[in-house]
């Protein structure tokens, strides 16, 4: 997602005129409307229609321009405050999980040092409460920490998961339909120790479901080797709902009732400096998922 391309959005709220947007940004129309329109794909919806005179936004545009408004102002206050500081090198170390930090956080962390260049991220992934207390970090994306009052934590983003196996492990092994009392089937849990808060939260869904002593369960200590077991066909077990690739890889969600979600913080030293570039990380970070929840895939239950 091209935050120019939100901008442009919040202007034409203004506006209500392409052409007048269109000489703001010092572009032809027809690039607005194409700019535009890669909005609409990415969510998923359409967002204004053209009229005699000027335009005319959907409900689902006016949802966006409120949504996006508060925080890209932030944003672009934070911008203009650091721009001289981002002159000079500056150091971001960023703590989270190891699968948060691939499967969310990837894309968003190049877009981010490609803008600022001089700015120097460490990336620490870790895989327990206990091994993130080793280590002092400017930002730190995680489930709340209760005995940390050195940081301040802001609910960031609540991930949502489901039971998800590959089209070659149903065609082999059948979809269950009620529950796993009958058939043969494999399910995958996170271990239960030494685990992020995500393994836990994430086994609570087969708490709703029966068993037969047929069901075969096999432990798995790491959320990245969980995910490739089950594009692999190996067995059931849980996938954050909106991680990207999950249709290419061809999963299939099961018991779409059932949902686990863990809320996310993200949080920095309440000793970190307002000037420190962290500040408009976290800001461009919040868009970012945003993002992923407006384009949130629709599921449906394959039986």
């Amino acid at each position: 997602m091209d935050f120019n391309d939100l901008y442009i959005l919040i202007s034409l709220s203004k506006t209500k005129s392409l052409t007048k947007t269109s000489e703001e940004f010092e572009m032809k129309v027809p690039s607005v409307s194409k700019r535009l329109e890669k909005l609409e794909l990415a969510f998923g919806q359409k967002i204004y229609y053209r009229k005699s005179k000027g335009i005319e936004f959907t409900r689902a545009g006016e949802e966006l321009i409120e949504l996006y408004s508060e925080i890209l102002q932030k944003v672009e206050f934070l911008q203009q405050k650091l721009k001289g500081d981002i002159e000079k090198k500056e150091t971001l170390t960023l703590s989270t999980t190891t699968a948060i930090l691939v499967t969310t956080m990837g894309q968003y962390i190049k877009a981010f040092v490609e803008e600022y260049p001089k700015v120097v991220m460490t990336l620490l992934a870790h895989n327990s409460e206990r091994e993130l207390s080793q280590y002092s970090s400017d930002i730190i994306v995680w489930t709340y920490l209760k005995d940390r009052r050195d940081l301040k934590q802001e609910l960031l983003y609540t991930y949502e998961f489901g039971l998800f196996a590959s089209k070659s492990y149903l065609s082999k092994m059948g979809v269950p339909s009620d529950g796993f009392k009958t058939g043969q089937h494999r399910i995958l849990k996170f271990v239960e120790f030494n685990t992020t808060p995500y393994g836990g939260g994430s086994n609570a869904l087969f708490d709703f479901l029966p068993f037969s002593s047929q069901v075969e369960t096999v432990y798995v200590n790491a959320g990245l080797t969980m995910y490739n077991m089950i594009k692999e066909g190996i067995g059931i077990g849980p996938v954050w709902t909106n991680r990207p690739g999950r249709l290419s890889d061809n999963l299939v969600r099961l018991f779409p009732e059932f949902t686990t979600k863990v809320e996310t913080y993200i949080m920095h030293r309440k000793d970190l400096p307002s000037s420190h570039p962290g500040r408009l990380f976290a800001e461009h970070l919040k868009v970012f998922l945003l993002n992923l929840d407006k384009g949130a895939l629709n599921e449906k239950n394959p039986t």
